[in-house]
């Protein structure tokens, strides 16, 4: 009887790391949450780990063996490199619960869950629009969704602030339309873009009269409470490097 009603503990085997996981890390009772994007080949784990507050660092070394997850993280923090070293159990629900040490340092305790979370475009997102022939165009763009998920948003630099036109999202692939007034000519800009997780997205740029005119475009997600909606390099509504008509 207690079989069938104790689940079997989970194995490394069983596990797919492929995807999004929250981080929770307790330090003397206080939590922060962080996101891993993981991807595994074998007993290889490769990836992101991912502050909502400072940013994506790329995972330097990772590995599962017997049900044990160990990742190496060294981040960029402006003045210094400080080592991240996770190492955490799986266990019988699919937990990962472990430890984390920060050059060598007792960081607190961890503890790692799959994200089940559904995939959403909502919210404010640095983008970059690329060109062959000049700087890229940086702005924020924030979308909402209204009760009936309707998607609007905006688009926010020192410019000015555009609003997005025709926003739809399928679950993995965004687009919208950009109207922008180059000294009395507008001209409609087409963003399409896959999401990638949950922290970025990358595709394109064009215009709606000349596909043959555009560049690469990638967006990630802000920190939650930061980013402004200034800030981005000025263009001056001025028309693309190299735009012919």
């Amino acid at each position: 009887l207690s079989a069938l009603t104790v689940p079997a503990p989970a194995s490394a085997e069983e596990i797919k790391l492929d995807g999004t996981w929250v981080l929770t890390v307790d330090a003397r009772g206080r939590q922060r949450d962080y996101y891993l994007e993981l991807k595994q080949d074998g007993s290889k784990v490769s990836g992101s780990f991912i502050s909502p507050r400072s940013g994506s660092f790329a995972i330097k070394e990772g590995t599962l063996k017997e049900g044990a997850l160990k990742l190496v993280v060294p981040r960029n923090l402006g003045d210094a490199v400080r080592i991240f070293e996770i190492v955490a159990k799986l266990g019988a629900d699919g937990t990962f619960k472990g430890t984390l040490a920060v050059d060598g340092n007792d960081g607190g305790g961890v503890v790692i869950k799959k994200d089940n979370t559904k995939p959403t475009v909502v919210g404010r997102w640095m983008a970059s629009a690329g060109s062959k022939d000049g700087e890229p165009v940086r702005s924020m763009i924030e979308i909402t969704a209204d009760k009936d998920g309707k998607l609007s948003g905006r688009s926010f630099s020192d410019s000015g602030e555009f609003p997005l036109n025709v926003v739809k999202f399928d679950g993995k692939k965004l687009s919208y339309r950009l109207v922008l007034d180059f000294g009395g000519e507008k001209v409609t800009f087409v963003v399409e873009a896959e999401l990638k997780g949950r922290f970025l997205m990358s595709g394109k740029w064009f215009d709606k009269a000349d596909a043959n005119f555009g560049g690469p475009w990638t967006a990630n997600l802000a920190a939650a409470g930061g980013g402004g909606r200034g800030g981005a390099r000025s263009q001056g509504n001025r028309r693309p490097e190299g735009r012919e008509r």
